[in-house]
């Protein structure tokens, strides 16, 4: 027995994070299309500057939580993850036997070696996803 890494991709309740993703990138590029400067804001209304800030600090937030959820997800694909798997496809025990590998950025999954499915995956999960510095 062994935890699988990243498994949680394997949800079907998951909610994409696509769309949460997109909308706090989207609300972070309107302040950035804006050029606030310093002297720009210590001009602004107090309330202005909270908004401001509201937003920037909410956007950064859901942007490190999706970072994190991804990362999470992509350990799914990891090479020890993978090979555990497929140990279990072969296992003596294992009343459903299947076979399963990875190859550059390409995942195989079938019943038999020799007739397998191929999932390419997206080269952005093949290295790390990224990392937010402010």
């Amino acid at each position: 027995y062994s935890k699988i890494e990243g498994f949680e991709c394997l949800n079907p309740e998951f909610i994409s994070v696509t769309n949460r993703l997109q909308s706090a990138v989207r609300k972070l590029e309107t302040y950035n299309s804006q050029n606030l400067t310093i002297e720009h804001c210590l001009d602004m209304p107090a309330e202005q500057r909270q908004k401001i800030v509201s937003d920037l600090s909410g956007g950064i937030k859901t942007v490190r939580d999706c970072i994190e959820i991804v990362e999470v997800m992509r350990k799914f694909v990891g090479v020890i993850t993978i090979n555990t798997l497929r140990s279990w496809g072969r296992h003596e025990g294992n009343h459903f036997k299947f076979e399963i590998g990875i190859e550059d950025n390409r995942i195989s999954v079938g019943r038999y070696e020799n007739q397998c499915c191929s999932i390419i995956l997206p080269n952005a999960l093949t290295s790390k996803i990224g990392n937010i510095i402010f």
